[in-house]
């Protein structure tokens, strides 16, 4: 069998790497571009029926098969796996030995019966391997799209809009019957704003030990002009005198 070698750019090898050799080397094999068995010709299925007899000899069968089992066995694998390959056929049978699929009796037959069996399990393993190498291959663009998201984000803008958040809250009355769980949503948000704040070197006399979130946004806005337009360009005037970007801090 040929050396298998990454042939679809869309595999990700810093993905494959942490699969374990088995199951890189069934989605590797699968994203190779061999002829699928709905494609063969006659000379593709004189092919497949030289590999059926040596498989047939690799697991032990001490008969060699007649022409017509062989005819038999290549129209079993045209039709009913027809986007299966001789590739993977081999790599299955190699697996199968192994012992990666249990036990799989032969009985001294290479029939459909048995080569379906493993090609079965063959797909089963590759399905799993699949599955892995998606999970993780999402995990990384997730990774990515969060640093790209990171180095496109502004910190002051970001301390702008949760103050105004904060401040709308402030100027808005309070409702009758708040319950529990709204009254801790809106400290959760509370804190987070302040930290988005810190995050822009606003607020850094801020001490969770002795300050409550929404408590001393409030004694900020009490500062602030009774005129909400007014109030919410002090905010803006505030963020842009005092914050800073985080790549500046780092610089």
């Amino acid at each position: 069998m040929k050396n298998l070698q990454i042939a679809n750019p869309k595999l990700e090898e810093s993905v494959l790497i942490k699969l374990n050799p088995t199951e890189r080397t069934l989605v590797q094999l699968y994203n190779t571009e061999n002829t699928l068995f709905q494609n063969y010709n006659n000379e593709n299925k004189q092919d497949l029926a030289k590999l059926l007899v040596r498989l047939s000899f690799f697991v032990g069968i001490k008969e060699p098969l007649s022409l017509e089992e062989l005819k038999l066995l290549v129209f079993f694998l045209t039709s009913q796996f027809p986007r299966f390959t001789s590739e993977e056929l081999e790599q299955a049978f190699m697996m199968a030995c192994s012992g990666k699929f249990g036990t799989f009796e032969h009985y001294q037959s290479f029939s459909p019966i048995y080569v379906g069996k493993v090609i079965n399990a063959y797909e089963a393993s590759r399905a799993s391997a699949f599955s892995k190498y998606k999970t993780l291959n999402q995990r990384k663009q997730n990774e990515e799209d969060d640093l790209e998201k990171a180095k496109k984000y502004n910190p002051l803008k970001g301390a702008y809009e949760a103050l105004l958040v904060e401040f709308e809250k402030y100027v808005t009355p309070p409702q009758e019957n708040i319950n529990e769980n709204n009254d801790y949503l809106s400290k959760f948000q509370s804190d987070v704003a302040i930290r988005v704040c810190k995050s822009a070197s606003l607020f850094l006399d801020f001490d969770e030990k002795k300050h409550l979130s929404k408590e001393y946004l409030a004694s900020f806005f009490v500062t602030l002009s009774k005129e909400q337009k007014i109030a919410k360009e002090q905010i803006k005037n505030y963020v842009r005198s005092n914050g800073k970007n985080m790549e500046h801090r780092q610089g």
